[in-house]
């Protein structure tokens, strides 16, 4: 069948999205348009695009079944001694460059431009201080590291001028388990490409691509956690819970918020139409920012007013699960309780609490310049408008 879903039957254009691994419900022309999606992803079976990466944790282990060391935390037992490097040609390079597919999301060996051209920039003399750790006698693999001057060299003098790249061996056969760097350009994404990740993602997580296009990046949620980390504490259970390295989960206070957000949307429509009748506010999936291809945010709506300048905006929703029963107001005045009430009587998200930079975080990646913070309990409802605080954000950006 041609790639033109106006034309497919409703029973055809659900067969091809659970193919997909996507959600089949809704009316046709919802379903066409997560087609369009899926298949500008390169999620359709019947094609040679890329499948979406697998859980970072695999990186890690050998087809053995042994679990590898992250080359960060090996501190010592790193030669310089070639004689300890595996029997690594320019097979096992291209190998793993150009015809292995999890590594990249090129979608065909002519499109792999980027990754031919590694050979220059070896020849050109960007590689360097190459080192080789064994792990140990019993391992399969060993690991590979080096520094890598960019392509294109920074006038910035905060940023160091070579990369860290690793690559995991096979002891035997040289071959290409993994490799990393620690240079984001890699995930440059077009503005093209984000609003069709953000179409295909769309019912957040009741979409599996939503998790798996979040696995990986740094999304605004989690952002408090970063900001407020203490510098004396070890970064272990900070990166498994960023990585994602922990299974999910879901408990009574993740249901409640969960089953409870649309009728906190609704209340606030209500509400806030009082005021701005034309006010509406859509679905959205992730959200990518072209500019900044390693973070990601999913805010609970995309707001729309023409009384409001600017006219867009974000919505995120908050259903509180331990003080469901006490009015939002009530439960401010509650020292445990993420927000307060100010002079004013009004709600007011404390500056210091994790969902703060949250906030911040979507309106950055989305580009928009106020927030709709919701707070929905069974007594009632009580809303904020956070606007975005440039200041704070290029204080904890790093780019």
């Amino acid at each position: 069948m041609e790639s033109d879903f106006s034309t497919w039957k409703k029973k055809e254009l659900q067969d091809f999205l659970k193919k997909c691994n996507q959600p089949t419900f809704g009316n046709k022309p919802e379903l066409i348009e997560r087609a369009k999606g899926a298949k500008a992803l390169g999620l359709d079976i019947n094609n040679n695009a890329p499948r979406v990466l697998d859980d970072i944790k695999s990186s890690l282990l050998t087809p053995l079944g042994e679990n590898l060391p992250s080359p960060s935390e090996l501190k010592e037992g790193w030669s310089s001694n070639c004689d300890q490097f595996p029997d690594f040609t320019h097979k096992e390079l291209y190998n793993f460059l150009v015809l292995s597919r999890h590594r990249s999301y090129d979608a065909s060996e002519m499109g792999a431009r980027r990754q031919l051209k590694a050979k220059v920039f070896y020849q050109e003399g960007h590689i360097s201080d190459i080192k080789c750790h064994q792990i140990s006698a019993k391992c399969s693999h060993c690991i590979i590291k080096c520094h890598c001057l960019p392509s294109i060299p920074t006038k910035d003098k905060k940023k160091k001028p070579a990369y860290q790249t690793w690559v995991f061996l096979s002891k035997v056969t040289g071959r290409v388990h993994n490799a990393e760097c620690n240079c984001v350009a890699g995930l440059k994404i077009t503005k093209d490409e984000c609003s069709k990740i953000e179409m295909a993602t769309r019912e957040q997580h009741k979409n599996p691509l939503w998790k798996h296009v979040r696995r990986g990046r740094l999304t605004a949620s989690k952002f408090g956690n970063i900001v407020r980390r203490k510098a004396d504490t070890e970064p272990d259970n900070l990166i498994k819970y960023l990585l994602e390295y922990t299974p999910s989960f879901t408990n009574a206070a993740i249901s409640w918020g969960r089953d409870h957000e649309q009728i906190a949307i609704d209340s606030y429509l209500i509400r806030v139409r009082e005021s701005h009748p034309p006010l509406t506010a859509t679905q959205n999936g992730v959200i990518i920012n072209e500019h900044l291809p390693h973070l990601g945010a999913t805010p609970d709506g995309l707001i729309y007013c023409p009384h409001c300048k600017p006219y867009h905006g974000v919505i995120e929703v908050k259903c509180p699960y331990a003080l469901r029963d006490l009015h939002p107001l009530e439960a401010a005045r509650q020292s445990n309780f993420f927000c307060e009430v100010d002079s004013l009587g009004r709600l007011r998200l404390k500056r210091s609490h994790s969902y703060y930079y949250q906030v911040q975080g979507q309106l950055a990646i989305t580009k928009r310049t106020w927030c709709h913070f919701v707070v929905w309990t069974n007594k009632g409802m009580e809303f904020e408008i956070i606007y975005w605080d440039k200041e704070l954000w290029e204080k904890h950006h790093v780019t």
